[in-house]
């Protein structure tokens, strides 16, 4: 089941259950997507924002573009994974 919505002229956007199971509202996740301080390609082609929401929490985004091109969000989470935070650790191992 896909649910596609409208929020702030996004239409194009599809928001897939998992993006929404914890509850964050979308107007979150896209002010993280909109005002990342970092994206991150992982290798099973998800992007990953790191970010602010409304509130202030940092939170991870994650985003995958579909067969047809469209983008669809896919995770979110708070506290975002550690891997994907811009330590001084993270940026020695890559």
């Amino acid at each position: 089941m896909v649910i596609m919505t409208s929020v702030d002229g996004h239409d194009d956007l599809v928001w897939l259950p998992s993006a929404l199971k914890r509850g964050y509202s979308k107007l979150d996740m896209l002010h993280v997507m909109g005002f990342a301080v970092r994206v991150e390609r992982q290798a099973d082609g998800m992007a990953m924002y790191i970010g602010a929401d409304t509130a202030g929490r940092v939170m991870e985004v994650g985003t995958i573009t579909l067969t047809g091109g469209q983008v669809a969000v896919a995770h979110s989470k708070i506290p975002p994974t550690i891997g994907h935070l811009p330590t001084k650790a993270n940026r020695r191992r890559k």
